[in-house]
This record gives C-alpha cells, sequence and structure tokens, in this order.
C-alpha cells in the first residue's frame, strides 16, 4: 500500500486568493492599455470582456475554480472531522455547503468561457450563479462556526466570517439596485465600460461596479479564514490494489 502525506494545506487557500487577484487585475491592466476600459472602476467582466484579455480573463477563472473547489471539499472533511459523532443538523450543513459552494465555482468556470461581449446571457447566468452561491455558501459556513461554538471555534472566527456575509450582502444588494438605475439614465455615445466623469448615471454605475470588486474581495478573505483550519490537519492519500481491497473484504468477513 503506499500512502503519501500532503502538508501545509493552508496555503490552498492563500494561493487562490493572490492567483484570482492578480488574474483580474492583469486584466484590468491589459483592457486599460488596450483602451477597453476607462481608469474608473469598470465591472469585472467588463475587463476580461474583450481578446487579448478575455483569454488571461478565462484561465485565471478555470484554475482559480479548480483551487476554489479543492479548499471547499478539504473544509467540508475539516468539518466532518470535527463534528463526527456529534450533530447531525451540522453534517446536513455541512454537505449542502459543499453542494452550493461547488455549484458556485462551477458558475466561475461558466463567466470565465463565455465573456460579456459573447453570449451575454450565458455570461450573466454564470455571474448570477457565482455571487448567490458563494453569498449562501458564506452564510452556511458562518452558521457552522457559530454551532462549533465553543467546542471547536472561538467565538473572533464567527464575528470575522459573520461581518464579511453582511457586508457581502450589502453590497450585492447595492449593486442590484444601483446598477440597472445607472443604466437607464446613461445616453453617451460610447459603451459603459468607458465611463468617465459626466455622463448620466456614471456614479451609480461607478458604485455598483466597486461592489461586484468588494464582494469578490470579501468572498476570497472568507476563503482566507479557512487557512487556520487547514493549520491543523494533514491530507492522507492511500493507494491500494484490487487485490488487497478482496484480501481485505474477505480478511473482515472471516473476522467477523
Amino acid at each position: 500500500m503506499e500512502t503519501w502525506e500532503v502538508k501545509r494545506l493552508h496555503f490552498i487557500p492563500v494561493i487562490m486568493t493572490l492567483w484570482v487577484l492578480s488574474g483580474m487585475l492583469i486584466c484590468f491592466l491589459v483592457a486599460l492599455r488596450e483602451g477597453h476600459v476607462s481608469a474608473y472602476v469598470p465591472f469585472i467582466s467588463e475587463a476580461g470582456g474583450k481578446l487579448p484579455e478575455s483569454g488571461i480573463f478565462g484561465i485565471f477563472l478555470a484554475f482559480g475554480a479548480m483551487l476554489g473547489i479543492i479548499t471547499i471539499i478539504i473544509q467540508y472533511f475539516v468539518i466532518f472531522k470535527y463534528n463526527s459523532r456529534y450533530s447531525k443538523k451540522i453534517n446536513i450543513l455541512n454537505k449542502i455547503a459543499l453542494f452550493v459552494g461547488s455549484v458556485s465555482f462551477f458558475g466561475m468556470i461558466i463567466v470565465g468561457a463565455y465573456s460579456m461581449y459573447g453570449i451575454l446571457n450565458a455570461h450573466l447566468i454564470g455571474a448570477r450563479i457565482v455571487f448567490y452561491g458563494a453569498l449562501i455558501y458564506g452564510f452556511l459556513q458562518m452558521l457552522i462556526s457559530f454551532f462549533l461554538w465553543p467546542r471547536v471555534y472561538r467565538i473572533p472566527i464567527f464575528q470575522i466570517r459573520f461581518l464579511i456575509c453582511i457586508l457581502a450582502l450589502i453590497f450585492q444588494i447595492g449593486m442590484i439596485i444601483m446598477f440597472p438605475r445607472g443604466i437607464s439614465q446613461w445616453n453617451s455615445s460610447h459603451p459603459p465600460s468607458e465611463k468617465v466623469p459626466g455622463d448620466d448615471g456614471f456614479a451609480l454605475i461607478l458604485a455598483s461596479s466597486a461592489c461586484e470588486w468588494l464582494m469578490v474581495i470579501l468572498f476570497l478573505c472568507f476563503l482566507l479564514t479557512f487557512a487556520k483550519d487547514f493549520k491543523m490537519i494533514s491530507l492522507k492519500i492511500s493507494i491500494l490494489s484490487n487485490d488487497q481491497n478482496n484480501r481485505n473484504s474477505e480478511t473482515t468477513r472471516l473476522i467477523s
């Protein structure tokens, strides 16, 4: 039997955060250089909507989604271990959180695959899956950390996660309210991605795009709170041949 032990798992959410933030910043700088956006805080999808930055955007989101799924799977097993033989309610919440988080990161792949200047409906569906799924996942994990207090978590972890979730909810509501109002006022000859002061609806669109950036940053900060949990565990991977599995099963039956 071959066994590998993987340590330093806390680097995974850290690497994911740095990767996604770097990708968004690089796409913004490339789009700004190409004249595709203005310097006034474009939406993240606007900064990665056209070639060549759209290709970079897709690569960063795809790999970031993979790291994100790995992160929430590890977090699932962390909660499963801490909660073993304690609360069925927490086990149910943990399973729901794993499903919602996985769907949210799948939406991230959709966003990267379909730019907003390509198939817009597919892009918008993916964006809604990401933002709504991430928010629900955050609240589920926040509840789990509350139910595991004080046996596993200290109160500051719950407070930090609670604050992040509330702020993300506020920013999401703000974006939902302000963006349609800003677009309804828009009558400039250039697209909103090239907005400048003086355009009708400029302030509302600027505020809504800032809300989007802040939501993403908050969600990444939320995942960073898992790093402390991951420091206390290691992952062991064992590889068994079919013959070994059969022999183990036969031995178990004979003993029983």
